[in-house]
Formats: C-alpha cells, structure tokens, sequence
C-alpha cells in the first residue's frame, strides 16, 4: 500500500495550503484518515515525520511524563554549536513556556528531555546560538498529550 504525505493529501483533497490543520504530524492526519502512517522511526519508540528532523519519545506522550527530543533539523545541518529547545502547553496561547538548552550527543544530532505537566498540546520549536529559528515553516511541532487515565479492562 502506498503512503501518501500530507501534502499529497491536500492536494488530492482541494485544501489550499494555508489551511493546514493543526496536527501532531503527517501520522496523525493519515490516522485520522484510516491511512497508514508516514512516520518513520529512527530508533525504537522514536517519532519522525518524514525529513524534518524531529524526533520524540515516547508517543503518545502523557502528562507527568518524561519526554526526549532530538533534533537533527535544518539549524543543526547548517552547523549551529547550540541549540534550544522552545516549548509550551496549547492549545492557543502556549502555556508553561520554557527553554532547554539541548545537549550534542553527535556531530549535528542535539537532545533534551522534559516532563510534561499537565494536558493539552506539547508544542515545540528551535532555535540557535545567533536566534535563528526552525518553527517547521511556522507551524511548529505539536503533539497531543494524554491523561493516561484510560483503562486496558
């Protein structure tokens, strides 16, 4: 079965660009479509949308959690010696703002690790030594976060 990209999506769809739903990621929207998924893992229990860079662990995220970010987006392939990590809590306005200072664990690959606090949307992007920024073209990166009050009975 082939898999499509969200771009192939909207296009197939009509959706004009700039109409993008807010999504965690490519995974998301093809889930929501009843379409295999477009993530790649780039280790185990780590989440990549196709090219970007970005991966986290684990997912889905749950409040209280510790979560992992690594980042081998486009401010590391320029070279940047420094990068940070820029979250909040949304949807809408971020809640709970930070930045962590992400640590290099190889040439161009940068990690960090948080707790999430509390529900809503972990929502994520970068930026180097000299302010520059990788926004993922002004949409940020976003993930749900879970209650984990469900039950497996």
């Amino acid at each position: 079965m082939a898999r499509l990209s969200w771009e192939a999506i909207r296009k197939s769809l009509g959706i004009p660009e700039a109409t993008r739903p807010d999504r965690d990621s490519d995974t998301e929207v093809a889930a929501e479509l009843g379409m295999p998924a477009t993530a790649s893992s780039t280790a185990e229990g780590y989440e990549t949308a196709s090219g970007d860079g970005v991966s986290v662990s684990p997912v889905p995220i749950t409040k209280g959690q510790r979560v992992t970010v690594i980042y081998e987006g486009v401010l590391a392939r320029q070279g940047a010696k420094a990068v940070v990590l820029h979250y909040g809590i949304g949807p809408g306005d971020w809640r709970h703002v930070r930045d962590v200072p992400m640590v290099e664990t190889a040439p161009g690959r940068f990690e960090a690790s948080l707790e999430v606090p509390m529900d809503g949307r972990l929502e994520f992007c970068f930026r180097d030594g000299a302010y520059n920024w990788d926004n993922n073209s002004g949409r940020n990166w976003s993930y749900i976060i879970h209650s984990g009050g469900g039950s497996l009975a």
